[in-house]
């Protein structure tokens, strides 16, 4: 359902290691300018997956 984006699940220290570590790759390989903008969804009042996601939009159409 995303063909144009990455999605991580995760914990948010671990997801954000991971997305400072993919930002700065392209300045190691060589640009001089990167873009990089995030969507953070989390839930604190339930839980929540993107299996969880996904199966309550199937079962909707």
């Amino acid at each position: 359902m995303t063909p144009m984006a990455t999605i991580i699940e995760g914990e948010l220290p671990d997801i954000l290691a991971v997305i400072q570590r993919m930002h700065e790759q392209s300045f190691q390989e060589g640009a001089m300018r990167v873009y990089t903008s995030i969507t953070i969804d989390e839930r604190r009042d339930k839980p929540a997956s993107m299996a969880q996601k996904m199966k309550s939009v199937e079962e909707k159409m």
